[in-house]
């Protein structure tokens, strides 16, 4: 099979096995469900990602090799690769709507499949299940979604996003956000464009606090003790 230079594909595939319950873009899971069709749960860090054609040549696959830090659902384990629909492989791209791009370098937690088998998004919920470790003032550290938007746990048992974003000069002019870290460095660019399911809560209010990995680890431990 041929493949053209700079050859762009836009997919609305969302997974290449029978999809989980919830796994549908359209679906906003609560955390007890990312929770419980999570069978890995892990805290990792990507130390290197790689491309390849699938078979048939039909699709591109991104690699990453994660760093285990902490596990805690599923087997204990130090490392673990997991497969994302999507890539670019000798100029030719193939995108896919929903599937969430890794960092090189950067920590996530990750609520993940059956990693014996193939989906376009191994996360559960496509980007629900994941989230992105970084810096705040203080030097703390909290969790963002795959928008790049810090999270937390409502009262009503599912995710809300509770930071503003940050507009650069150039941003303000084209209407873009820029987001940042506590040290004012610009975050990478958001790993997928959030679910317009998921409702906006202002931080300022105070009622809502952005989850860090503690206390993440913390409630995902209460719903495994039926707590």
């Amino acid at each position: 099979m041929r493949k053209a230079p700079a050859l762009a594909f836009v997919l609305l595939v969302l997974s290449l096995v029978p999809a989980p319950r919830g796994e549908a873009r359209s679906a906003r899971l609560s955390f007890d469900e990312i929770v419980q069709e999570g069978q890995t749960i892990v805290a990792a860090t990507v130390v290197s990602s790689s491309t390849r054609w699938g078979e048939s040549c039909l699709m591109v696959w991104t690699d990453y090799e994660l760093a285990v830090e902490e596990v805690w659902k599923g087997p204990a384990r130090e490392a673990l690769t997991v497969s994302f629909a999507g890539g670019t492989v000798d100029g030719s791209s193939v995108l896919v709507s929903d599937v969430p791009r890794l960092e090189v370098g950067e920590t996530y937690v990750l609520a993940l499949y059956d990693p014996g088998l193939l989906y376009a998004s191994p996360v559960v919920g496509s980007e629900q299940g994941l989230f992105r470790e970084v810096k705040e003032n203080g030097g703390g550290r909290i969790l963002l979604d795959a928008g790049g938007v810090a999270v937390a746990l409502g009262t009503d048992g599912r995710l809300a996003r509770v930071a503003r974003t940050e507009r650069a000069a150039t941003a303000r002019t084209l209407g873009e956000p820029v987001y940042r870290d506590g040290e004012g460095h610009p975050l990478a660019a958001p790993l997928a464009t959030p679910s317009a399911a998921v409702p906006a809560r202002p931080s300022a209010s105070g009622d809502l606090v952005p989850l860090t990995r503690t206390s993440l680890r913390d409630a995902v431990r209460r719903v495994l003790e039926g707590r």
